[in-house]
């Protein structure tokens, strides 16, 4: 049984390789999500810092890892539901 589609969502992509990550922001955007577009690891800190993200999808080999971004995240360095 398929899901129903979740509203649109509020979407952070943090992605070095250009042409991916506007692949991806094209297929949410096509979706009704609001997507904002991070080619390295510290605008992805900033604008996570600066919004509300509903989902945040990290390329874990961008700059700073995806993980330790999460770590910050999570720790209280960006202000968030996580924290």
């Amino acid at each position: 049984m398929p899901t129903p589609p979740v509203p649109g969502l509020k979407v952070l992509i943090a992605e070095d390789d250009g042409p991916l990550g506007r692949l991806y922001a094209a297929v949410l955007s096509s979706e009704g999500h609001e997507v904002d577009l991070a080619r390295d690891s510290t605008t992805a800190l900033s604008m996570i810092d600066r919004n509300a993200y509903g989902l945040i999808l990290l390329d874990l080999t961008i700059g700073r890892t995806g993980v330790s971004i999460c770590s910050s995240a999570r720790a209280g360095a960006c202000p968030g539901p996580w924290s």
